[in-house]
């Protein structure tokens, strides 16, 4: 029957399994190339294949001086079109770019859509860079993580910046 040997249930279910398979390996190569080329002052460990620690230390700007650790988290589907990198802070970030209750990284701010052929965690740990070096403040970011920090930037620049 269709459900013996080589039947559709277990076939269906190898190709699952070797889906997720293609999708870790594609983790460990990410990994391998990050090693080389991540954006300078940005370091990640892995200390499970989808858990990675960070930290990223800032030289110059408003947030020069800071020491700042994350956590990077990749879903099972990662690697797939819209499934994005969770990138948390563990270090308190005032910031219109992360939440201040959970300290999550609005990625979707710069990435509204993520595409695997051209995204990886090495574009999501560069976005993590361009946020503590922001040229031009937070121009244009209509929908923050963190209103209150985008309006205390707006209109009380030293006190956002003592924050």
């Amino acid at each position: 029957g269709a459900w013996g040997r080589g039947g559709t249930m277990r076939s269906a279910a190898k190709e699952r399994s070797e889906a997720q398979a293609i999708k870790d390996y594609k983790v460990t190569v990410e990994y391998k190339h990050l090693r080389a080329n991540s954006p300078g002052g940005v370091y990640v460990i892995p200390s499970t294949l989808r858990r990675w620690d960070g930290v990223i230390f800032v030289r110059r700007g408003m947030y020069s001086g800071g020491v700042f650790k994350f956590v990077v988290e990749l879903p099972e589907a990662y690697n797939d079109v819209d499934a994005w990198p969770a990138i948390r802070f563990t270090t308190r970030v005032f910031s219109p770019y992360v939440d201040e209750a959970t300290g999550e990284l609005d990625l979707r701010a710069a990435y509204p859509r993520w595409d695997p052929a051209k995204h990886y965690v090495v574009t999501a740990l560069t976005f993590v860079k361009k946020i503590f070096y922001m040229k031009h403040g937070f121009d244009g970011y209509v929908s923050p993580a963190n209103p209150a920090a985008l309006e205390l930037y707006e209109e009380d620049p030293p006190q956002f910046l003592s924050r």
